[in-house]
């Protein structure tokens, strides 16, 4: 009896795990071609999921990649937060077979083209099993599963440190074709926000639906819209080209109230979240508490879990990475002003202009 019981519980772990139906063989291999690349540097494959599932490989398998000249080991995921930041992974998701790095570009790190090719053998199947258990995050897109507008849509106002109240709220993105963004867009008009800061979209994939949306329309004509298009790689150049226009757009509307979102307001929002909040003074509890808010919105992620634990690393290891330095309650302000000066470009003056206009 004991036997069938760790048998049972055994078959439903590799089912649970293994997104193609069936355990890996140990000598699965693929060879393919990188396609294309996204705008975070991610490296899309030619091979496709369904093609690249009869070849053995299951999610959590650790497998050894070369792809051009750059070799390394990753396990294979379905999201980017299935590894921590800064971490390699063989990402699957439906048709689509990528070589990514979690907030980080595969492009720059790997030196990779389009065209180069690309070796996937396992290494070690089901190797990332456990890890994969406590990070794989359950999202739900339909309205009934949230308790209120507000939850579904990841949307509240942005209160760490001295930030003013009803200054700058945060939300999923109102203006995409998506179930969350009638809800998003419902909110932040009733909120009586008059500028936006669009951090997921440039102006040709948000213009379609700003159409249709007689308030965004109107902010939009206005000019009280600015298109960021952001990547989810925080130390590199671009990225801190795009928050610099973010924030001199604050700058430059220093009567207004703000929005900021993402795609689902999470990842990037939280970034930059965080950055204005450490700027006006916020403790690591707040910043913390602030970005777990969206994994609890989005995910129902619990405190107190291993997940939830792993997951507050994130933000805190993000400031820190573009900051250079180990942050806490004390140096946090002065290191995030001195990031934005130095990686960031803002000058002392726009830095003051913009804790003003936050915390007024």
């Amino acid at each position: 009896m004991k036997n069938c019981k760790i048998l049972a519980v055994s078959l439903f772990l590799a089912a649970l795990v293994c997104g193609f139906g069936y355990a890996a063989p140990a000598k699965a291999i693929v060879q393919t071609e990188i396609e294309s690349f996204d705008k975070h540097g991610n490296a899309n494959l030619k091979i496709k999921g369904n093609v690249f599932s009869v070849k053995g490989f299951g999610m959590s398998d650790i497998v050894s990649i070369k792809a051009g000249d750059f070799k390394y080991t990753a396990p294979l995921c379905r999201n980017y937060s299935d590894v921590d930041s800064g971490q390699y992974l063989l990402r699957v998701n439906g048709d689509e077979v990528s070589l990514a790095i979690n907030l980080g570009n595969f492009q720059e790190e790997s030196k990779t083209k389009v065209g180069s090719p690309v070796v996937i053998t396992m290494k070690e199947p089901h190797g990332y099993l456990l890890t994969y258990q406590k990070r794989v995050l359950k999202k739900s897109t339909e309205r009934e599963d949230f308790d209120s507008d507000e939850i579904f849509a990841n949307f509240r106002e942005l209160r760490g440190g001295k930030i003013a109240a009803k200054r700058v709220y945060r939300s999923s993105n109102p203006s995409i074709d998506e179930t969350r963004a009638p809800y998003a867009a419902r909110l932040i008009e009733n909120a009586g926000v008059t500028a936006v800061l669009d951090i997921s979209n440039s102006e040709e994939v948000a213009l379609p639906f700003i159409q249709n949306n007689p308030y965004y329309k109107k902010l939009y004509d206005d000019g009280k819209i600015v298109f960021l298009d952001m990547e989810a790689s925080f130390n590199n150049d671009s990225f801190s080209k795009k928050l610099q226009k973010g924030l001199k757009f604050i700058i430059s509307h220093p009567n207004d109230t703000f929005v900021m979102h993402g795609k689902e307001g999470r990842n990037r929002t939280g970034f930059v979240a965080a950055v204005l909040e450490g700027l006006c003074g916020a403790t690591e509890t707040e910043i913390v508490d602030d970005f777990m808010e969206s994994y609890q919105n989005l995910n129902k992620t619990k405190k107190n879990t291993s997940q939830y634990a792993e997951l507050e690393q994130l933000i805190l290891r993000s400031l820190e990475n573009v900051c250079g330095k180990k942050l806490t309650d004390k140096n946090r302000e002065a290191a995030i002003e001195e990031y934005l000066v130095k990686k960031v470009g803002l000058n002392k003056t726009e830095i003051e202009s913009l804790k003003k206009i936050l915390e007024k």
